[in-house]
């Protein structure tokens, strides 16, 4: 499942990360923590079905998976904002 596992439509990336944190603590339970913060902040990247969101938080080289949900999270705000007519 931790191979195979990507984005559902409408799932958000709290929701995405909880997954990541879920799978990689079955997959690497015996891995020290350094390495598994890193994997699992790069397996949440991996996931996110939106490539420009996949790949501007790929961009910030977050070392902990905490820190790259919270930049993916801030740019899909920022693009949300961006998309809303003034008025």
């Amino acid at each position: 499942e931790l191979k195979t596992k990507c984005q559902k439509p409408g799932e958000n990336l709290q929701v995405l990360a909880t997954d990541a944190e879920r799978l990689m603590s079955l997959s690497y339970a015996g891995s020290t923590l350094d390495i598994w913060e890193s994997l699992s902040s790069q397996y949440f990247v991996y996931t996110i079905r939106d490539e420009n969101t996949q790949h501007l938080t790929r961009m910030m080289d977050a070392m902990y998976l905490k820190s790259a949900l919270a930049y993916s999270i801030e740019y899909e705000a920022t693009k949300t904002v961006s998309k809303t007519p003034d008025t």
